[in-house]
């Protein structure tokens, strides 16, 4: 049998940004399925189809540029006739924007680009509190960090957005050193109410 490896890119939105990072890898397990995508499976008593997604989202984050990666066997179909068919086996929420052979694996960047939709006009506010310490507590699996996020974060001016503000920021997401947007809205949090609306990751 032909083995390829196929690297599948996708967005996540609407009410898919509900959905866990486990929750999503099953979803897209049975839609390739539904699409008769002939996965390759490991050995072992325990078989898993090989599959590999982007690091997990916090839940309610939306996405424009997940990826996920597939093994699969002896498929002949081309890459837009895979994309069409994952489609219609996706629920509400879920874009299939390319589904091709992955020639070389993508490095992965070390950052991660948000926008951010705060409630009501208060792009004054948030200038100002991004020009002080950002105090977060980062919690891992045997200790607690205390970090100034402000030199680790990089963003654009807020701007008003359909009577909202929307704010547009760089966040670390290297393994050694890995900052998710609910912990940067914890740390914006403790200077004032700032109610975050929507989180999309564009990049």
């Amino acid at each position: 049998m032909t083995e390829q490896n196929y690297l599948i890119r996708f967005s996540k939105t609407k009410n898919a940004r509900f959905l866990s990072h486990l929750d999503m890898a099953r979803t897209f397990f049975r839609a390739l399925r539904r699409a008769k995508v002939p996965l390759k499976y490991s050995e072992g008593f325990h078989a898993h189809p090989k599959m590999r997604f982007s690091p997990p989202l916090s839940v309610g984050v939306e996405s424009l540029c997940e990826y996920c990666r597939v093994t699969l066997l002896d498929e002949t179909r081309p890459p837009e006739k895979l994309r069409s068919a994952l489609q219609q086996a996706m629920p509400d929420g879920f874009s299939i924007l390319d589904f091709a052979p992955e020639e070389e694996k993508p490095k992965a960047s070390d950052y991660a680009c948000y926008k951010i939709l705060f409630s009501g006009d208060c792009a004054q506010a948030l200038t100002e509190a991004l020009a002080s310490p950002l105090i977060a507590i980062k919690r891992t699996k045997t200790k607690e960090l205390t970090l100034d996020l402000a030199p680790l974060v990089r963003f654009e001016t807020p701007v008003p957005e359909d009577r909202n503000t929307a704010l547009s920021v760089t966040l670390p997401a290297a393994e050694a050193m890995n900052i998710n947007p609910n912990l940067f809205l914890s740390a914006l949090k403790t200077k004032g109410d700032f109610t975050p609306l929507r989180i999309l990751k564009l990049s």
